[in-house]
This record gives structure tokens, sequence and C-alpha cells, in this order.
């Protein structure tokens, strides 16, 4: 099983506690054109670039190409998919995204929701919001684990939404 999620400081998280591979797919989904992907000269690597200091353009194009290449590697070889998303909008993006990259594979495929918002955190009489999956605790990913929930054979199914703005629906029970 190969773990997927869509922000670099969870995928640490979740490998450390559970020793399995995870492919961080931190694509910034978010901002500009999806077909960035594809493209090595769109202005977003620049960008990106710009704001971390420790990597080139160059390099940034080169680690995503990497990611996609392990994600293509696993789902080829059959590898059942496990997916960790949130309400982000980089989660949420990503998640889409990814499932209509895999629509067309018979594959097994769980996702996993974590709430950004959690009552009674620590056991203590509080109301918690993380910005993102990277503030989880590694003490929190077993509970998450018991919420999995498998998504059929239809990863995604095709229809038209002028209600929410979703292009996509998934299947799953």
């Amino acid at each position: 099983m190969i773990d997927i999620t869509f922000n670099e400081a969870f995928a640490d998280t979740l490998h450390q506690h559970l020793k399995t591979p995870v492919i961080a797919l931190q694509f910034d989904l978010q901002i500009g054109s999806l077909h960035r992907l594809n493209n090595a000269l769109d202005p977003f690597w620049q960008l990106k670039a710009k704001h971390d200091s420790n990597s080139t353009a160059a390099q940034l194009v080169a680690a995503a190409h990497q990611q996609l290449a392990r994600l293509r590697k696993s789902t080829d070889a059959g590898e059942a998919v496990r997916v960790w998303w949130s309400d982000s909008a980089d989660d949420t993006l990503g998640f889409l995204w990814l499932c209509d990259r895999l629509k067309d594979q018979q594959l097994n495929v769980t996702h996993i929701k974590v709430p950004l918002t959690v009552a009674n955190y620590q056991n203590r009489d509080v109301l918690k919001r993380f910005a993102t999956l990277g503030d989880i605790d590694s003490d929190a990913v077993n509970a998450y684990l018991d919420t999995a929930k498998k998504i059929y054979h239809t990863v995604c199914v095709k229809h038209t939404v002028t209600n929410g703005g979703r292009c996509r629906r998934l299947t799953h029970r």
C-alpha cells in the first residue's frame, strides 16, 4: 500500500508513524493552471522558487515530476492507494485531481478525510483548528485509520454541476 497526501510535512508524519511509503503531491493546485505540471516553463515555477529559498524553478519541476513518476510506478504496479486529505484548498483540489488521474485504473483506493477542526482536543475541553494536515500530531494518525472509506471501481463519475462548482463526484460507501 502507498499513502498519498498533498502536504509534505504530513507526508513525513505519516512515513515516520506508519512506516509505509508515502508520496507527497504538494503541487499548490489552488493557484494557477493545472497544466503547469506538464510545462516546466510555466511562470508558476518561477514564482514558487522566489518564495522557496532552497530550490530553483528547475529543481521544483524535477521534484514534481519525480513524485508523479513514483505515483505512476505504484499505480501501474496495481498497488493499493490510501489518500489522506482535508477541506483545505490544497487537499481538496489535490484529491479531485488525483481521482481524475486514477479514474480509468482498477485500483484498490481508500481515502481518509481528516478534519481540521477537532473538538475536545487531547481530552481537554477545547476546540482546536489546524491550518493544514502538517499541523496534525502523529499520535492522532491511528484514530483516523479507522475512518478510511473505500472508493469503488469508478473512482470519479463525471457529471456537470452548476451548484457547488465541483465537476466530479466521488463514489464511495
